[in-house]
């Protein structure tokens, strides 16, 4: 389903490859314990779902299955500025940005993706951090 839906959106040709980043609960909570301990985070079972094709250019455009958040599209080399406060796009961005400066990728290319996920917005169950993660995933194997 989301394979077609992808197609409808950035159109057919070329192979396309997907990548999933699950949701998480912290067990002892949002922070380290009073004791100085790291917290414990467990995978759920709902998840960030990307089905993605990379480009021959710098070009990332993105697009989610929920008509509640618009298509975006930058450059590779704009990863560094921001969509609006609270866009989604700014999480995509933010993944691109965190790999650009981790890895240096001599020439990095663009995709298109398409962005589906289960995980409830705002309920403490890190939807934000598993796009981040999702969209990372797409940008490294380009």
């Amino acid at each position: 389903m989301l394979t077609e839906r992808f197609a409808a959106v950035f159109g057919g040709g070329g192979p396309v490859a997907a990548v999933r980043a699950p949701g998480r609960v912290n067990l002892i909570g949002e922070h380290t314990d009073y004791n100085g301990y790291p917290v414990l985070p467990m995978a759920i079972d709902r998840s960030i779902h990307a089905v993605f094709r990379g480009r021959s250019d710098r070009h990332v455009r993105v697009a989610n299955a929920s008509d509640r958040f618009p298509s975006r599209a930058f450059r590779v080399d704009e990863a560094a500025v921001e969509f609006p406060r609270g866009d989604w796009g700014s999480y995509v961005r933010a993944a691109v940005r965190g790999v650009l400066e981790e890895y240096q990728p001599p020439a990095p290319r663009g995709f298109d993706a398409l962005f589906a996920g289960d995980i409830p917005i705002a309920a403490g169950l890190s939807s934000s951090s598993a796009l981040v993660v999702a969209a990372a995933l797409v940008f490294l194997h380009v």
